[in-house]
């Protein structure tokens, strides 16, 4: 098998998103996951691995992917024993000179799929049923369930956070969280702030708030409109603290949308608005009329 670089494995962590709530049930700390293989037969310390596998396969979603898996390494062995056999034919040159740049084309495809295949093997490891996976799959299975493990944690994390924006940065912190949780009907919960970097000189720090479970936070992130209507600051902000991950995501969500919304208003200026010459023409075609 080839080695793959965490490179590749944060690419394939994409893959594995909507699943990430159902790892966390049985994931050890990163430190615990280490595989001492033997030739003999696997370790004590690959059982997290395993129960990860296990954990993994309740899901309907990952055992579609595997499903879907074992299909493509399928359809790739059919078309790689088609290919052999047609090579291995005697035909003349004339009637073949399609079918072989045909050929071409299609192995092309093939060795695209095949490092498709060679990316999803940490996935396809975990959604094995088979318990006698070799120690060299479940090590790489490591780097993917480490992976994983460090996106959960960030993302439990910053669930217990959220981000208030458009404070003004002359009040002390105190008096400010003070005001906006007595505000809020939350004067009681516990929370810790700190002032984030700005981004401008022109801008006000963002002001994280810090609560010890999600349930906080969550109800903290319902009442900016409460914020603007009973206190002060009437453009205040209150967001969701996300992950860098989830950050990366939102962005190419927003790109994608923005993109789509932005080709058919252009369409549609460039057809309202004629252009030069078209102008020209219609006013060289006009019938003068007599004075």
């Amino acid at each position: 098998m080839v080695q793959i670089s965490k490179k590749r494995v944060r690419r394939n962590t994409t893959v594995l998103d909507s699943g990430l709530n159902l790892v966390i049930t049985a994931l050890p700390p990163s430190n615990a996951v280490s595989t001492t293989s033997s030739q003999n037969g696997l370790s004590a310390d690959l059982t997290p691995v395993i129960q990860v596998k296990d954990v993994l396969l309740e899901n309907s979603e990952f055992c579609k992917l595997n499903l879907l898996l074992k299909d493509m390494q399928r359809q790739v062995s059919e078309i790689q024993k088609k290919l052999d056999q047609f090579d291995s034919m005697s035909l003349p040159i004339s009637n073949t000179t399609e079918s072989r740049s045909d050929i071409g084309q299609v192995k092309c495809l093939l060795d695209v799929t095949q490092n498709k295949l060679l990316n999803l093997d940490p996935i396809a490891c975990l959604l094995e049923r088979n318990p006698k996976i070799s120690p060299d799959n479940l090590n790489k299975a490591e780097n993917l369930i480490d992976c994983l493990a460090t996106e959960v944690m960030k993302r439990i994390t910053s669930s217990h956070q959220a981000i208030v924006y458009n404070v003004p940065d002359s009040l002390p912190l105190k008096t400010l969280r003070h005001k906006i949780l007595i505000c809020c009907g939350m004067a009681s919960v516990p929370c810790e702030c700190k002032r984030l970097r700005k981004k401008s000189n022109q801008a006000n720090c963002p002001i994280i708030f810090k609560f010890s479970n999600s349930l906080d936070a969550s109800k903290f992130t319902k009442c900016q409109d409460h914020l603007r209507l009973n206190s002060s600051y009437k453009s205040i902000t209150v967001a969701q603290d996300k992950t860098p991950c989830q950050r990366r995501i939102m962005r190419s969500n927003n790109l994608v949308t923005s993109s789509s919304f932005d080709l058919p208003n252009k369409d549609r200026a460039q057809q309202q608005t004629p252009s030069a010459e078209t102008s020209i023409q219609q006013t060289t075609q006009q019938p003068h009329l007599p004075m």
